[in-house]
């Protein structure tokens, strides 16, 4: 810690009795201009108000710089109780610090104890960020705390610099913007700290980066102490490539996980696995243990439960270094509820127009400033405007992740009532998007952003032509969750009776573009919340054996349609080893992916199944280019049998180009064949069969290895057709790419 020499004298002589202990002066010091840039002159004036200093025949002022360094004294002029001094700012000066002698020698202070001095900034430091930020070593080193508290008599910042002294490091004020600041040379990173407002209501930072300790203080956190050297994974060109996993830091692998408990081996598994992009559910400070994150309470903090700042970077760049893309989500249509040190964040007794909720908050009328799950931030407000944007550039700045998940823009964008249907569009909701995702990804065509909104409002991906606050301005986001290919394959996979299969809502699912993800299970249908009876696909398949023969196989046929059909597939983590939750099926937040299962022949080679889904998802063998086009034609929908087909290309003319699914969703076996028609003459080879027998010991390997020749009529919209072995609740995959000139060889097998 750096050392004081002006205040190490001063403590020197009063311990050697040379001079009186430190004395409160009665009064007030003001600065002149407020914040005096570097390298100008300044005034101090000081109104004595009562003791010595009142009737003091000459006072003189000390004045320092950051710390007091480089300090000098300075002959005030003027009579008893008004005195004032000049002094030039130094080029290097953030802080400002000030005592007053009287001619005995006697010095006064602020508030009468070493440390205690009159305290301003340089107007350079009004450049700085709220929070708490790292001051370069030439202007004086330690840290600037900023804050916004516009309707507070007084603020100071406390921490273990200051050994927690309450009114040693007052703040000041600037009334234009409502942002207390303090430079405080001796703070350092890892140095716990809080703000208190008034001398009485202490508060953690709204900036803060880490919360820790009995008395959830704030840390001082460095993020340039940590050095990425692997790139983002993710670039506009490789959206469409991407495989996501959603995943709870929490629980993916032990209860009360850890980003360390992730690195190397869940990672490992995942790049085995074929994915590249995961889906973080939110990993901002919460209030306990466990929870799944959506009520978060500090908007730049990491969940402690998880790691710490330094951990989730040490995670991203593991990512990164497997090609894997890391998108947070992030949740700003509504905060807390429970825990909010930004809820009145402020002193209630001195404005009776902000008792509730606060100035982070909308405070009316109700169905504006509540939402279903908490209170709404204020987007009228520009320092709220400005805390939203700032968390999105943090996490991209000082985590190089690659997106953002936007959790239910609806309440964004609008008021929602009690079945979460707009009500009325909310301007500074929607200018706040348009806002963010003109000037921060815009710029930044390679950062990634999928709105939860689940209303299917093609406005969400249309560009940003203006910040106006009118949705039909577009809003820039590159996706958003498509809650219909969901809805309408679900209720299709689950039914035990093939005549109530409806393969015209299996047709509606498969058809899509890349602006949707799509998911056949995210944390909103598989966390039971409060008993609200969500469960996993395959108990919702088969509630009584959910790793029965019928649950794997329509289970298969869900991750058929997601990897086959157009958009950015997303896996809720542990579909591919068919996890169907606790006894009641669902899961929640304290119950870890069961990884052990994979010594059951049966789940291993489920997983190897949903391995070679994203192999060919992802053309990683080059045989399913047709997989990554933009088109898609569902050439036969056959309601009575229960089996789609359709085709995906690219345009292209070369082997893969084009690529068609066979689906059967009854228990009818086509082992003799099922004519279908086929885009193009030639020959046809299986690229994927979903029953074969490495992918489930009981699988009976129905068409397996076959070839389909294009020798039969016109069929189904095309010039020619073949005939196609499929098994019951299967789908089997053909490309005019020959898996054995490829040199695929056991392509499919997980390794």
């Amino acid at each position: 810690m750096r050392r004081n020499p002006i205040r190490q004298t001063i403590l020197a002589a009063v311990a050697a009795g040379a001079l009186p202990a430190l004395a409160a002066a009665q009064g007030t010091a003001s600065l002149t201009p407020a914040f005096p840039p570097r390298g100008t002159t300044a005034t101090v004036t000081y109104n004595a108000t009562g003791g010595p200093l009142a009737a003091a025949p000459a006072v003189t002022m000390t004045v320092g710089f950051n710390g007091f360094q480089n300090a000098v004294d300075v002959p005030l002029t003027g009579a008893a109780p008004n005195w004032s001094g000049t002094f030039s700012v130094p080029a290097n000066a953030t802080g400002i610090d000030v005592v007053f002698k009287n001619p005995a020698g006697s010095i006064f202070d602020n508030n009468g104890g070493f440390g205690r001095d009159w305290h301003f900034v340089a107007a350079e430091a009004l450049g700085f960020n709220p929070g708490a930020e790292k001051v370069p070593a030439g202007v004086g080193g330690g840290y600037l705390f900023r804050v916004w508290a516009p309707d507070v008599a007084s603020m100071s910042v406390v921490g273990e610099f200051n050994s927690f002294i309450t009114d040693r490091d007052l703040m000041v004020l600037d009334p234009a913007t409502g942002v207390w600041s303090a430079h405080i040379a001796s703070a350092a990173a890892g140095q716990e700290y809080k703000f208190l407002i008034d001398g009485t209501e202490y508060r953690r930072d709204p900036r803060g980066r880490q919360v820790r300790g009995g008395f959830d203080n704030s840390v001082i956190v460095d993020p340039s102490a940590f050095t990425f050297t692997a790139p983002r994974a993710g670039t506009a060109d490789s959206f469409r490539d991407w495989v996501v996993y959603e995943m709870h830091v929490g629980s993916l692998d032990s209860a009360g996980g850890r980003f360390t408990d992730l690195v190397p081996g869940r990672l490992d598994y995942l790049e085995a696995l074929g994915v590249n992009a995961v889906h973080l559910m939110p990993v901002n400070e919460f209030p306990g243990s466990f929870s799944g994150g959506y009520n978060p309470t500090e908007l730049f903090a990491i969940e402690r439960a998880y790691g710490t700042p330094d951990e989730f970077r040490a995670f991203v760049e593991a990512c990164h270094a497997r090609g894997i893309a890391v998108i947070v989500d992030v949740v700003h249509n509504h905060y807390g509820p429970g825990g909010l040190d930004l809820y009145d964040f402020q002193d209630l007794n001195r404005n009776s127009l902000r008792d509730a909720p606060g100035i982070y908050f909308y405070d009316s009328p109700p169905e504006l400033a509540e939402t279903p799950f908490g209170p709404r931030p204020d987007y009228s407000e520009p320092q709220v405007r400005d805390f939203i944007a700032d968390s999105v550039r943090m996490f991209l700045d000082e985590y190089n992740v690659d997106g953002f998940r936007w959790d239910f823009t609806k309440a964004i964008r609008g008021t929602v009532d009690g079945s979460f249907n707009i009500t009325a569009d909310l301007a500074d909701g929607v200018s706040l998007l348009q806002d963010i995702h003109a000037n921060i990804f815009g710029p930044n065509p390679d950062l990634f952003s999928t709105a939860e909104d689940l209303a299917g409002d093609a406005r969400l991906t249309n560009p940003v032509l203006a910040v106006s606050g009118n949705p039909n301005d577009g809003f820039g986001f590159d996706s958003q969750w498509d809650g219909g290919f969901l809805f309408f394959l679900n209720n299709q996979l689950r039914q035990a009776n093939d005549a109530l299969i409806d393969m015209n809502a299996v047709a509606i699912a498969a058809s899509g573009s890349f602006q949707r993800m799509h998911y056949v299970e995210s944390h909103d249908e598989v966390w039971a919340i409060n008993g609200t009876g969500k469960d996993r696909m395959p108990y919702r398949i088969d509630p009584a054996d959910p790793e029965s023969l019928r649950a794997r196989k329509m289970s298969a046929l869900g991750a058929c349609l997601l990897f086959t059909t157009e958009g950015i597939p997303m896996l809720f983590m542990g579909s591919e080893i068919l996890e169907s939750g606790g006894a009641d099926g669902s899961w929640d937040v304290d119950e870890p992916i069961d990884f052990s299962r994979l010594s059951d022949p049966d789940i291993s080679g489920f997983r190897d199944l949903y391995s070679a889904l994203i192999h060919l998802r992802r053309n990683l063998d080059g045989l399913s280019a047709g997989l990554l086009g933009d088109s898609t034609n569902v050439f036969h929908v056959n309601d009575t049998s229960k089996v789609i087909a359709y085709a995906r290309s690219n345009g292209g003319t070369n082997p893969g180009d084009t690529v068609v699914v066979l689906a059967n969703f009854s228990n009818t076996s086509f082992a003799g064949g099922y004519d279908i028609g086929l885009p193009e003459g030639g020959t046809w080879y299986e690229v994927l069969n979903s029953d074969d027998a490495a992918f489930g010991t009981d699988f009976g390997g129905v068409g397996a290895g076959q070839a389909v020749a294009a020798s039969g009529g016109a069929l189904h919209g095309f010039g020619q057709s073949g005939t196609v072995g499929i098994a019951p609740r299967s789908f089997v995959v053909l490309s005019r790419a020959n898996p054995a000139s490829a040199g695929v060889g056991d392509w499919r097998i997980f390794e």
